[in-house]
């Protein structure tokens, strides 16, 4: 299925992001404080992947609405203009960070919306060394915000 991207976002939204937790909000308002020039486009609450088949008495309305929300959800997905970046925002990130990024960028593969790369990053507040070491060896980008 195809990635379903949702709304284009312009780096320079300041809001609170679709469906951001209140946990993962002050590591996005500092990657973007950050970051933000190096994307031409942010896209929140990505659903990846096929999501689950509803019950068959349900009407199509209502089964549609289940597969979407069932989704997998990439937290945002940046798209610099000639990469895509695909994020998860993570307090204190670990294992199931590393977890959670991979199987994103697995499902992306398989219903990317271009031909473009794809880059998968975790951006949290405090990174223990093992999770930056296994990070490298999956070619996933650590970025730990209490690091400048």
């Amino acid at each position: 299925m195809a990635v379903d991207l949702g709304p284009k976002f312009p780096p320079t939204f300041e809001g609170i992001p679709p469906h951001v937790s209140s946990e993962d909000l002050p590591i996005w308002q500092e990657f973007r404080r950050r970051h933000a020039k190096e994307y031409v486009a942010f896209y929140f609450d990505v659903a990846l992947g096929e999501g689950e088949a509803a019950a068959s008495n349900v009407s199509a309305q209502v089964a549609a609405a289940w597969r979407r929300l069932t989704r997998f959800r990439a937290d945002v997905v940046g798209d610099t203009g000639t990469e895509w970046h695909i994020i998860e925002l993570r307090p204190n990130a670990g294992p199931g960070a590393l977890g959670a990024i991979q199987t994103y960028s697995t499902l992306w593969g398989t219903g990317a919306p271009d031909a473009r790369p794809v880059r998968a990053i975790i951006v949290s507040d405090r990174c223990a060394d093992d999770i930056k070491r296994v990070g490298r060896l999956a070619g996933v980008e650590v970025r730990c915000l209490t690091e400048t």
